[in-house]
């Protein structure tokens, strides 16, 4: 059986009628005597109304099939009974007429009430019946109207979608969006986007296919895509925000397409490095690099077919971090506006600027972070703390904890600017532990803040974040 809903259990009364949210009701008629075995308990009869309720019913539409919810039966014993539907118009009335009904729809012919009577006898003879109507009233014809939007495109450049309205709809509604390469026959699903970006050059039609209750209503337009001869990067490669002097890193790929002759083909972009001022070099083929040098790096990725060409350039930061006698763990812990330290069993950092950060130039593990510190009895001089965990890749998803003091004995903990937890000010210098466990959401600082962050948060996708501190309120 499936889950039921708007449940009506027919009881011992002789021929009863009990009206129920308005619009559904029910009564039983007891066959004959009660039997030994079930004590006269009639059949409880389950209406599926799915995204639907008994105070919610769709309206039908004259002349257009209507769609009768599916009700299921049981016995006292949990025995399946069938369930004999009937629909009709005029229920209460003398000049009650049935309706044919066909694959459990009907097609209301005359504006009016109907009502659905659902009947199930159970193999004692008790038997149970179960209505709900539905109106059928004149009303606006359902329609879909698009706004106007471009009518061409280039292939592989992103195009927007017309947006939609559609009115007078019945109940719950679904839009499916489709785009066809008319003479490929080649079909996207664009459900839910709001842009496009055709990779083949044609006559692509734009469907969209608004569904409610009773019907399903389809307006198109038609997009014409030319070919063209500039490659198109049809991804943004990942690299790192930081390189250690000395170490060797292998740069992305990107994919990068031609359009030439109105389909996609590869091409390879070409990779080239630049180290502060000194003159670019172009990596191999196995984009191998090692930076030299601590200072800004600078790499462009070019792709070309023929004359035509296009480029992406980022930029990230050499650091060196020393070997040997020179290895300095400090240097780990990038910034420009704070003083990092090394010292034998922590880091002390210290700065007079407002606003200043310090980063972790490696990317951690975003299964867990345990960190602890300190505040320097003293050397408290600002008011506020954030601490950053950002993904690897996507720098938008990232989480903010933020701990500041109020008055040196009272302090606040919060979770990207949200609910404010107490805790101890700055005032005390004794050592603080912040923990954050991924698989269990669990957010824990110092011994009296305890946390779970929401279900919406589902961890960092890459695997892997940076941690960074900023220094607010800084006098």
């Amino acid at each position: 059986m499936k889950k039921k809903i708007g449940v009506f259990i027919a009881c011992c009364a002789v021929c009863s009628l009990t009206a129920v949210g308005g619009t559904v009701f029910a009564f039983a008629r007891q066959g004959e005597e009660p039997s030994a075995k079930n004590y006269g308990v009639a059949p409880e009869i389950s209406v599926e109304w799915g995204e639907y309720s008994q105070t919610d019913i769709p309206q039908a539409i004259k002349d257009t099939q209507y769609k009768i919810f599916k009700a299921s039966a049981e016995d006292i014993y949990g025995n399946d009974v069938p369930v004999k539907t009937n629909v009709y118009l005029h229920y209460l009335e003398p000049t009650k007429a049935i309706i044919n009904l066909e694959n459990n729809s009907v097609t209301p012919n005359y504006y009016g009430v109907y009502t659905v009577e659902y009947k199930a006898t159970d193999s004692f003879g008790n038997v149970s019946t179960v209505c709900y109507d539905f109106v059928c009233e004149e009303r606006e014809k359902v329609s879909v109207v698009l706004s106007e939007t471009e009518a061409s495109a280039m292939a592989g450049f992103e195009t927007p979608l017309a947006e939609y309205t559609f009115s007078n709809a019945v109940g719950k509604v679904s839009t499916a969006i489709t785009a066809t390469l008319q003479d490929k026959g080649i079909v996207y699903d664009l459900t839910g986007c709001d842009t496009f970006t055709p990779t083949y050059a044609g006559e692509y039609v734009i469907e969209y296919a608004c569904t409610d209750y009773n019907l399903t209503v389809k307006e198109d337009y038609t997009l014409t895509v030319s070919a063209h001869e500039t490659p198109v990067f049809f991804e943004e490669p990942t690299l790192p925000r930081y390189f250690v002097v000395g170490k060797e890193y292998t740069l992305p790929t990107v994919e990068a397409y031609q359009f030439a002759h109105g389909e996609p083909t590869q091409v390879t972009p070409v990779i080239t490095a630049k180290q502060g001022k000194d003159k670019a070099e172009t990596l191999a083929m196995d984009r191998k690099f090692v930076a030299d040098k601590e200072g800004e790096l600078t790499f462009t990725y070019s792709a070309t077919y023929g004359k035509n060409v296009q480029t992406r350039t980022y930029t990230a930061r050499a650091v060196d971090v020393g070997t040997g006698a020179t290895f300095d763990v400090a240097k780990y812990f990038y910034s420009e506006d704070a003083l990092v330290l090394a010292k034998a069993s922590a880091m002390t950092v210290a700065t007079e600027t407002e606003g200043a950060t310090v980063e972790l130039i490696n990317p951690l593990s975003s299964h867990a972070l345990e960190y602890k510190f300190a505040i320097a009895k003293g050397g408290n001089k600002f008011g506020a703390l954030d601490m950053y965990l950002t993904d690897s890749e996507n720098a938008e998803i990232a989480l903010k904890f933020t701990y500041t003091d109020v008055d040196g004995e009272n302090g606040y903990f919060s979770v990207n600017d949200g609910k404010k937890y107490a805790t101890a000010g700055f005032g005390d210098t004794l050592i603080r532990r912040f923990s954050y466990d991924e698989k269990t959401g669990k957010v824990t600082f110092g011994s009296d803040v305890s946390l779970t962050l929401p279900k919406t948060f589902t961890g960092f996708p890459s695997g892997k974040m940076y941690f960074s501190l900023a220094f607010r309120e800084v006098t």
